[in-house]
């Protein structure tokens, strides 16, 4: 691709970012953009108040509910990019289950020592047999 070609591409790119960029034209005179720029929080809330008198208690209750799922969603979302929270959590979760087999596997144990005794002495015997091994290999060097 060359440079002019790709130099159109970005000019049209630019283009269509200036044309969405302008979002603070409402859709509907009645109904305007909040786009968190042009006031804050409170500024918007004491707005609400302000129309109190011309809203019916249905669209009341719209607001509160959108303000009450809007605060659930930003909690989510500082829940989900909390990363040490996390890390913790799946710690825990992990600590939990190990100590649950390991509970489980010393129960077994003590229903039947003989087949676990006898696979513990296996282990020992190879590891014996592999440092042995590794001692002759390191010394025919």
């Amino acid at each position: 691709m060359s440079a002019g070609a790709r130099r159109g591409d970005d000019e049209a790119v630019s283009a269509d970012r200036a044309a969405t960029d302008d979002t603070t034209a409402p859709l509907a005179p009645e109904r305007p953009v909040v786009d968190g720029r042009a006031k804050t929080p409170e500024e918007l809330r004491a707005d609400v108040d302000e129309l109190g008198d011309e809203l019916d208690d249905e669209r009341r209750q719209h607001i509160e509910e959108l303000r009450a799922e809007v605060g659930e969603t930003v909690e989510q979302l500082a829940a989900r990019l909390d990363a040490p929270a996390r890390v913790a959590a799946a710690k825990d979760e992990v600590v939990a289950t190990v100590q649950d087999r390991a509970v489980g596997l010393k129960d077994r144990v003590r229903e039947r020592p003989a087949p676990i005794a006898g696979v513990a002495v296996l282990l020992l015997l190879l590891l014996a047999l592999r440092r042995r091994r590794a001692r002759r290999a390191a010394g025919e060097r």
